[in-house]
C-alpha cells in the first residue's frame, strides 16, 4: 500500500511537479552475481534474464523443477512447465537438458520418460567480480549419473548469447535433449511454426550443430560450441511444438533443441543459448547478432 500513498498528494507537491530524469542506466552493471541466492542477474543485448543454480525445490512441489531448477529465467520468453513426462512435447524443458536412459530394452520398461536437474549440491558463483565469473553445480539425475555444470554470462563481444557447460559422467548411454528459450510459436502469417502431426514447418530453421526460431516476441536459438579436448560429436537442432499453455506467457510456444546421444565414461558438451526480444511487436532483426558467437574458455576445465 505504501507504493500508493504518492496518490495522496496534490498536483502542486514536488512529487508531480518535479522534473522527471533519464532512468540511471549507467549506475546498473549490465552482469551482478547475487551470492545469497548463486544467481547472476544479466542485462545484455536488450535481453534481461537471470542464470540460476542454487535455488531447488526442497519438497515435491508442483513443477518444482521448473519453477526453481532450470538453468535460466527471462523477463522477456518467461519459463514453461510440464504437461507430462512422456515427449519433449509434454515436458516443455525450456532452459535445461533433458537425459533419458538409451541402454537397450530401456523403451520396454521405461517408455520416453526424461529427466532434467531437480536437485543440486555444491552449487557456487565462481570468480565473483571478474570478468570470468560463472555458476557452477552438480546434480544427479539417476545414481549412477553425474552431471557437473557450468554457466556463462553473456560477454561484451557475445552480448546475446549466454554458454552452458556440462560435465556428464555416466555408466549408462543416454539420450540428450538441450533446449534454449522458449518463445511464441506463431509465424507472421498466423500459422504455428511447427505443426506436430503434418511435420510442416513455416518457419524457423533445423540444422545439425544448431537451430533457431524468430517471431513477434523475439529470435531465441541454440548452438553446439566445442569443448577443448574433448571428442563430443554435433547434434542435431530441432524445433519442438511444446504443449498449448506450458509456457507461463504465451498460449503457443516452440522450443529450439538440440538432440544427440553419449555412452558411457566421461563426456563434455556445450552449448550456445542466444535470445534477442523483439520491440514493438515487430520481428526482430538479429542475424547480425546471431553472427557474434559465444566461446568456450580454454580455462573452464581447470
Amino acid at each position: 500500500m505504501k507504493a500508493f500513498a504518492c496518490l495522496a498528494a496534490p498536483a502542486s507537491h514536488p512529487f508531480w511537479a518535479s522534473q522527471e530524469l533519464e532512468h540511471p542506466a549507467a549506475l546498473f552493471p549490465s552482469i551482478k552475481a547475487i551470492p545469497d541466492t548463486s544467481h547472476i542477474l544479466t542485462h545484455s543485448g536488450g535481453h534481461t534474464f537471470l542464470l540460476s543454480s542454487g535455488q531447488k525445490p526442497h519438497y515435491a512441489m508442483r513443477h518444482g523443477p521448473a519453477k526453481y531448477s532450470k538453468f535460466a529465467y527471462s523477463s522477456t520468453f518467461g519459463f514453461s512447465c510440464p504437461t507430462g513426462d512422456m515427449d519433449l512435447e509434454q515436458l516443455s524443458a525450456d532452459s535445461m537438458i533433458a537425459l533419458r536412459d538409451n541402454s537397450a530394452g530401456i523403451e520396454a520398461c521405461d517408455g520416453e520418460s526424461w529427466r532434467v536437474r531437480r536437485q543440486t549440491f555444491d552449487a557456487e558463483i565462481v570468480n565473483r567480480g571478474t570478468d570470468r565469473v560463472h555458476l557452477r553445480s552438480k546434480w544427479q539425475p539417476w545414481p549412477n549419473v553425474l552431471v557437473e555444470t557450468f554457466l556463462l554470462p553473456p560477454t561484451e563481444s557475445a552480448p546475446n548469447w549466454y554458454v552452458r557447460v556440462h560435465k556428464i559422467t555416466s555408466d549408462r548411454p543416454l539420450k540428450l535433449a538441450e533446449a534454449g528459450w522458449s518463445t511464441y510459436g506463431q509465424g507472421s502469417d498466423g500459422r504455428a511454426l511447427v505443426q506436430t502431426f503434418s511435420g510442416l514447418k513455416s518457419g524457423g530453421e533445423e540444422e545439425v550443430g544448431w537451430t533457431r526460431a524468430s517471431t513477434k516476441i523475439g529470435a531465441v536459438g541454440v548452438l553446439c560450441l566445442g569443448v577443448e579436448g574433448t571428442g563430443a560429436g554435433e547434434r542435431q537442432g530441432k524445433l519442438v511444438q511444446t504443449d498449448p499453455n506450458s509456457n507461463v506467457i504465451f498460449s503457443r510456444s516452440v522450443l529450439p533443441t538440440l538432440m544427440g546421444e553419449i555412452g558411457e565414461g566421461e563426456t563434455w558438451i556445450s552449448t550456445g543459448v542466444f535470445g534477442k526480444p523483439a520491440a514493438g511487436g515487430v520481428e526482430a532483426e538479429f542475424k547480425g547478432d546471431w553472427e557474434k558467437k559465444p566461446k568456450v574458455p580454454t580455462w573452464i576445465r581447470q
